[in-house]
């Protein structure tokens, strides 16, 4: 059994999602952007998969499997084993990314016993993010929504501004801890 605490889930989660977000900027300035068709149909390019593999390679350290759109498909007999995993979407948005509008987000949540415990989604364009969890690192009880009532189970809420000229392993400071009070003003 992993012991999931915050600091095993945000210490990577964050960093991970604006060094990934970086990396999908850093491919905008390139030229000539190739676009794929995965067996979907849906696209892929390669900003997709350089921020899968940022992602990937931050989050894995913590011993949690992790699912990722852009990842091998791990047969659901060895995923219904899990008891945690990292679900990511590396680049959430790809076609408004390919059409240049901005509206796309680095996704990256930690799934425990089937719901979520942990969440950033980081919009790379703007470098702007939100995080989100429960403080003990399990599943709310009664679901995944915050309710005033759960004092004893308070909700971490976290944002951030990324400045450009900061290196993405800064973003610790940038990310600012609030306990939900169940007036959501934190």
């Amino acid at each position: 059994m992993i012991a999931v605490t915050p600091d095993i889930y945000a210490d990577p989660a964050l960093p991970a999602a604006v060094e990934a977000g970086e990396e999908i900027m850093r491919v905008l300035e390139e030229p000539g952007l190739l676009v794929r068709e995965k067996a979907d149909l849906s696209p892929v390019t390669e900003a997709d998969m350089r921020a899968h593999r940022v992602i990937t390679s931050k989050l894995l350290d913590t011993g949690i499997p992790v699912l990722s759109e852009e990842g091998r498909v791990t047969p659901y007999e060895e995923r219904r084993k899990w008891e945690y995993y990292w679900l990511v979407d590396p680049l959430d948005g790809t076609r408004e990314f390919i059409d240049g509008t901005g509206e796309f987000t680095v996704n990256i949540a930690l799934i425990g016993g089937g719901e979520p415990v942990f969440g950033v989604i980081y919009g790379a364009a703007g470098g702007r993010g939100k995080a989100s969890g429960t403080k003990s690192g399990n599943p709310p009880a009664g679901g995944s929504q915050p309710q005033p009532s759960e004092r004893g189970n308070p909700h971490i809420y976290r944002t951030a501004e990324k400045r450009t000229s900061r290196p993405a392993d800064r973003v610790e400071g940038e990310f600012h801890k609030v306990l939900y009070d169940g007036t959501g003003r934190g």
